[in-house]
């Protein structure tokens, strides 16, 4: 579940009833910001599970804002605009990967919106976890053959020998090939 929500919006007329409703909702932590400028000093600081943008805010519209944190924070992104405006601002905002709803709201529709921004930000939060763990262990890979590669230059050892020389030395001193391989490069490249 999402831990906590920056609700970005100027106006003051349905803020504190959207406000409610997501704390009525099982979303205890609602930050509110009340302009763009704002919602960016934020947003740098602060990590929030979702982004509620209620456009129009008092320094600009709000569909840029929602694009560019939609981009470069791992996070979810709502934009509320006028009814009139959905697919104009869907259609400039769909390769960005905010969400965009129409105003006045349905609550049920409203509440199904949060739960699919929950859901995809559960997602790609996975998707990222995932793609840590693959970008350490492609480090660990790279570490391991340079390690090898000098093994072979200053031991004149082969390829099989090299690989054999570090696994055995991590078993018998029970540590991680990655260590040893460190280990390696420490000593021989200067």
């Amino acid at each position: 579940m999402i831990d906590s929500i920056l609700l970005v919006s100027s106006a003051d007329k349905g803020t504190q009833a959207m406000i409610t409703l997501l704390k009525s909702n099982g979303y205890p932590h609602v930050h509110l910001a009340r302009s763009g400028t704002e919602a960016r000093r934020l947003s740098a600081v602060h990590d929030y599970g979702l982004i509620i943008i209620n456009a129009p805010l008092s320094d600009e519209f709000g569909a840029e804002l929602a694009g560019t944190l939609a981009t470069e924070i791992l996070c979810s992104v709502l934009l509320i605009v006028k009814n009139e405006m959905v697919d104009e601002v869907f259609a400039r905002l769909e390769d960005t990967g905010a969400l965009v709803l129409g105003k006045p709201l349905n609550r049920t529709f409203f509440y199904q919106m949060l739960r699919l921004a929950d859901v995809s930000g559960r997602r790609v939060a996975g998707l990222q976890n995932q793609n840590e763990k693959l970008q350490r262990r492609i480090e660990e890979i790279r570490l391991i053959d340079r390690a090898k590669c000098l093994l072979i230059e200053h031991e004149q050892l082969s390829e099989a020998e090299a690989h054999r020389k570090l696994e055995k030395d991590a078993m018998d001193r029970r540590r991680t090939r990655r260590q040893i391989a460190e280990e390696i490069i420490r000593r021989y490249d200067i």
